[in-house]
């Protein structure tokens, strides 16, 4: 395997946003999709970004209707942050959530290139209303260096709430260019 430099960063302490769950529609499940999908009430969506503050920036916003830019392609020498955003855990006894993710970066062979950790999404705090959405507590973070060649390359990630014992398995495709 290629080793190559893989940055976790951790954001804690992100407040609920009131956007509610995309992948609802009408009151019904909308129907899934790679990077977005419902396991009975739990619903995860893996979002690729570049720019964090902003991500940040947006989500604090005490507002619906939350603008995300989920890119597709971007140019090497630049950081790509993978990101979980979800609904409908299930709360254990204290009405605590326990929801975590492991993230895998594939090349195009389909060659797994990175990963992380167990990361938290959600643990130990109470789990967001029903249909809102929250974002992950902790998230993947790579930049991309010569290391990476130009290619189609995937990101997955294995959502799991414990609490539930559920698993939901999420995948995202980007385009690494040169600058």
């Amino acid at each position: 395997m290629n080793f190559v430099r893989v940055i976790m960063f951790v954001c804690f302490a992100l407040t609920v946003s009131p956007a509610f769950a995309d992948w609802i529609i009408d009151s019904l499940p909308a129907p899934n999709a790679s990077n977005a999908k419902m396991n009975g009430k739990f619903g995860a969506q893996l979002i690729l970004v570049d720019d964090v503050d902003t991500l940040f920036k947006a989500w604090d916003r005490p507002e619906s209707g939350l603008k995300i830019r989920d890119i597709d392609t971007i140019e090497r020498d630049k950081r790509l942050s993978s990101f979980i955003i979800f609904s409908g855990s299930k709360p254990d006894r204290k009405g605590n959530g326990n929801v975590t993710a492991k993230y895998y970066l594939l090349n195009s062979k389909g060659k797994i290139v990175a990963k992380t950790k167990s990361l938290e999404v959600w643990r130990n705090k109470l789990v967001p209303k029903d249909m809102y959405l929250e974002l992950s507590s902790e998230y993947m973070a790579i930049k991309l260096t010569d290391n990476f060649v130009p290619g189609v390359y995937t990101v997955r990630a294995i959502v799991y709430d414990t609490n539930a014992r559920l698993k939901i398995v999420l995948e995202k495709q980007f385009t690494l260019t040169e600058k």
